[in-house]
């Protein structure tokens, strides 16, 4: 009779045992749900980021070419001394400055707006001058009679973007770079002449390695923005990215 008692014992307590087991995998079966539903959510979340990331993407590939196109009829004038009186005046002596370099009349419906570019600081150094032609014809034309400016203090170039502005002040830098070792370059557009070849920045960097990591070289604004007016051999290699 004891022994059926003690059995009887033993049955209890794995039916105990059971029970636990079950409200285990019942807690684990919840969990496995909650980790599903969970995971489902996790992957709707990341094709939400991954679409926001395209738009962002395709709406800044969109303004850059918008900036871009808004520069094409634009030129920069640099150094051209500080001490209009107000827009008016400015204007008045940037179709004075223009016409003596055409040597032919730059009538005022030709511009669309001239204006200084950023803020005003202390000291004789004077903002750039932004030239917002009617047509290219005109721009062109402009860019073309930059020669006439040497010996002077002035240079006049393209309004290029920021990112267009990095890419020349890296060529820029590999250009002295390469000129230091004796070898023939020109700085075309956004690449280099380098002995007949162009190169474009990323060959550059494949070929003399990270310009951060190579001595860096002072870089005139003219050879960067446009036609630098007191270097010869700059005028020269900007030429080519005239037209």
């Amino acid at each position: 009779m004891e022994e059926i008692i003690e059995r009887l014992k033993k049955l209890d307590m794995l039916d105990a045992i059971d029970s636990k087991v079950n409200d285990v995998k019942s807690t684990l079966e919840a969990l496995e749900r909650d980790v599903s539903r969970n995971c489902d959510k996790l992957e709707k979340v990341e094709k939400r980021v991954d679409d926001i990331q395209l738009s962002t993407k395709t709406l800044s590939s969109k303004l850059s070419f918008l900036d871009r196109e808004w520069r094409r009829r634009n030129l920069m004038i640099f150094g051209y001394e500080e001490k209009e009186s107000g827009w008016l005046d400015l204007r008045h002596k940037i179709l004075d400055f223009l016409s003596r370099m055409l040597k032919e009349a730059v009538l005022p419906q030709q511009i669309e707006r001239i204006d200084r570019v950023g803020v005003r600081r202390r000291g004789p150094a004077a903002r750039p001058v932004r030239v917002i032609f009617a047509d290219q014809e005109l721009k062109w034309k402009i860019l073309s009679a930059t020669p006439s400016l040497e010996g002077s203090n002035i240079s006049v170039g393209r309004d290029y973007t920021e990112e267009e502005r990095a890419d020349r002040k890296a060529l820029v830098q590999y250009r002295n770079l390469i000129r230091e070792e004796g070898v023939e370059v020109k700085l075309k557009g956004f690449k280099l002449l380098v002995n007949g070849s162009l190169l474009s920045l990323g060959e550059l960097q494949k070929k003399y390695g990270e310009k951060d990591k190579r001595k860096r070289i002072p870089d005139s604004p003219g050879a960067m923005d446009g036609v630098g007016v007191q270097d010869k051999r700059k005028k020269e290699d900007d030429a080519g990215t005239t037209k």
